[in-house]
């Protein structure tokens, strides 16, 4: 639906524990996250959620 950010996948290196690869998000992706759960609470519909949401991300 394209409400989060692809994450930025890289090479953890050698200290990475073992994964190949780790994915990195944006800061603000848990406050997006957390939006997003408020929203369904409240009843509101994923559709109108995706719209209202891509109306704020192009006024920044």
């Amino acid at each position: 639906m394209g409400l989060l950010a692809k994450p930025v996948v890289m090479n953890p290196g050698e200290d990475g524990g073992g994964a190949r690869q780790l994915g990195y998000f944006p800061g603000n992706t848990v406050e997006r996250i957390n939006t997003i759960q408020r929203l369904k609470r409240e009843g509101v519909l994923m559709s109108d959620i995706v719209n209202q949401l891509k109306d704020e991300g192009a006024q920044r």
